[in-house]
């Protein structure tokens, strides 16, 4: 290593290059201009478990702060809600990342241990392996409306929607499916 090169060497963040290689769309992390749009329209943002918004995850992430990200709960407060995609003027697909960076984290053993989410991620994906059934309702050209909904509600009467509550669908799926899973009671 030549003297020139030396000083630079320090500042080689293979946190980076490791986010890049191990976590989907991971290598979109630095295009993010730490805007924060995607925080603002987030609707887990202002709740007293986020620790950390996306851009500031990804500036850390940059900054080569390893053992705090892959340790934040953050990333698992995502809803999936697309709000901040949607909004990113750089259309960086931070959903994708969070998830990613969440499932690495648990892949290697730094995520936290007792985070509600990770523990539910954990059932519900256990449970899905385990012969469960599923079943898909499919209604063409509505989108993400939510049938049974106030937006439904104001529908003509003779649409066939304002009679369909997606929710007593939901429910009664899962009460049909109950069942006990490590020591948890189902009722």
């Amino acid at each position: 290593m030549s003297a020139n090169t030396a000083p630079a060497e320090k500042y080689r963040n293979n946190f980076l290059k490791e986010i890049e290689e191990q976590v989907e769309m991971g290598d979109w992390v630095k295009m993010c201009m730490q805007c924060g749009v995607c925080s603002g329209s987030c609707p887990t943002n202002f709740q007293s478990a986020w620790e950390h918004p996306p851009q500031e995850l990804f500036m850390m992430i940059r900054a080569g702060k390893r053992e705090e990200v892959l340790t934040s709960t953050s990333m698992w407060n995502c809803t999936s809600c697309y709000n901040c995609i949607v909004r990113c003027p750089r259309k960086l697909p931070i959903t994708h990342i969070m998830h990613g960076i969440a499932e690495y984290a648990h892949r290697i053993g730094m995520a936290p241990k007792m985070q509600a989410t990770r523990f539910f991620s954990g059932l519900f994906w256990k449970n899905c392996t385990n012969k469960t059934e599923v079943s898909l309702h499919l209604i063409n050209g509505w989108g993400h409306v939510w049938p049974g909904s106030s937006y439904t509600a104001a529908l003509a009467a003779d649409d066939p929607l304002q009679h369909f509550d997606a929710a007593e669908v939901l429910w009664a799926f899962f009460k049909s499916k109950r069942r006990q899973a490590d020591g948890l009671r189902s009722e």
